[in-house]
């Protein structure tokens, strides 16, 4: 069947590029709505084909339209009433993203009471709907030695190279993955809340009395060689090398 419906005029205030930009960059289902609205009308849709595909009314899709071709983008997202005062103000919000990042909160409870210090006083679901407001995450730390030196460990990742072993053209080799291990009695690391996106580590320094064992793997034959020690030192890697 053949459209013979009339294209629908937005008018010049925005390109179609700069809403489909706009629509990618909102999480607001308010906006997001709209501007998909205006993209299928770019899209040469008519005003019944977005109602139907938007579940919206013909009236309200014409009434964006209308506002979209009167004023563009931002008389489009302009929203006419206030709404009701949000329960936390902008620098609280900020100071809260703050702490997630720091990621020493393990309870939302714990949230709750730092928000009494501020003179905020809110609900558990309500502390929930703002961790998914600000798009923080209850996730498991990474583990990192109280004694690492990252730069120490940056350098080996970089300096380290097989050619450096001036290995002849000619001679077969076997590559070994090696790694020694400690077992003993772990401390336990809880998730935390923090910020999506932001690894957070947890300082840790286990004080246990161990035992150890150097592991390795052959990357050719997948034939693994393994020695329990008492401890780790140059002796004992020379012992596990014979």
């Amino acid at each position: 069947m053949i459209n013979t419906a009339k294209p629908l005029t937005l008018g010049n205030h925005s390109t179609q590029e700069q809403v489909e930009c706009q629509y990618k960059s909102s999480s607001e289902k308010h906006d997001r709505e709209r501007l998909l609205a205006i993209l299928m009308a770019y899209q040469n849709n008519t005003q019944e084909q977005i109602s139907l595909s938007m579940k919206r009314e013909r009236s309200t899709i014409a009434r964006w339209l209308k506002t979209y071709r009167e004023g563009g983008i931002k008389r489009l997202l302009q929203r006419k009433h206030g709404g009701r005062k949000a329960s936390l103000n902008d620098s609280c919000q900020k100071a809260l993203v703050e702490k997630l990042y720091s990621g020493k909160w393990k309870k939302v409870k714990e949230i709750q009471s730092w928000l009494k210090t501020q003179g905020v006083e809110l609900k558990v679901s309500a502390i929930y709907y703002w961790l998914h407001r600000l798009r923080a995450s209850w996730k498991l730390p990474r583990k990192s030695h109280e004694k690492r030196n990252p730069a120490e460990a940056e350098r080996f990742m970089v300096e380290i190279r097989l050619e450096e072993l001036s290995i002849p053209y000619d001679r077969d080799i076997h590559v070994w993955v090696e790694d020694e291990h400690r077992y003993g009695l772990m401390s336990v690391i809880r998730r935390c809340w923090t910020i999506k996106g932001h690894r957070r580590k947890a300082i840790h320094n286990n004080k246990y009395e161990w035992g150890y064992v150097y592991g390795a793997l052959d990357l050719v034959t997948g034939k693994t060689e393994f020695l329990y020690t008492p401890t780790v030192s140059l002796e004992w890697s020379k012992e596990f090398l014979k």
